[in-house]
């Protein structure tokens, strides 16, 4: 029997579930917003933590990896978590924080030089999508949705405005 073909949002659904469960295993907490304001989840301590730390997530997924960074709908976003999750299976999960882990990746790759990234060149949106080149892939390795990676992600202080 051949699988059904899984629309977008399906492939989203099973793409938050897989997040879901990555900070779970983090023992982290993880809440849905009722209206999406440009976060797909909010990530916090749990009780027995301490001081409570939250902060929100912008999902990101593809079944065949795509990196892309939409400055002006997630720059100005205080305390952002990008998470990427590709793969037909949702296996491979990259969460970085949008400043400063995004903006060293644009730096390393190049990005922040081109008029796509500053303006947004011919599509006047200001960013960047790419298919990940070798290159992008090293530098995203320390970026996996660990435990470890989880919590320095909700340890860190949150930017200043």
């Amino acid at each position: 029997m051949i699988a059904p073909r899984m629309d977008t949002q399906l492939i989203e659904l099973a793409a938050r579930n897989r997040l879901v469960e990555s900070i779970i295993a983090a023992d982290l907490e993880v809440a849905m917003p009722v209206r999406d304001d440009g976060a797909d989840l909010i990530v916090y301590s749990r009780k027995g933590d301490g001081v409570f730390s939250a902060r929100p997530v912008q999902l990101k997924t593809a079944t065949r990896p795509r990196f892309a960074v939409d400055r002006n709908k997630y720059e100005a976003r205080q305390s952002l978590i990008m998470a990427y999750v590709w793969g037909e299976d949702r296996s491979t999960i990259y969460v970085l924080a949008y400043d400063p882990d995004i903006n060293y990746l644009a730096r390393e790759m190049g990005w922040d030089k081109t008029e796509s990234w500053k303006s947004g060149g011919r599509t006047g949106k200001p960013g960047w999508s790419c298919y990940p080149t070798p290159k992008l892939l090293g530098l995203l390795k320390p970026f996996q949705a660990t435990r470890a990676r989880w919590r320095a992600l909700l340890d860190r202080p949150p930017e200043a405005p």
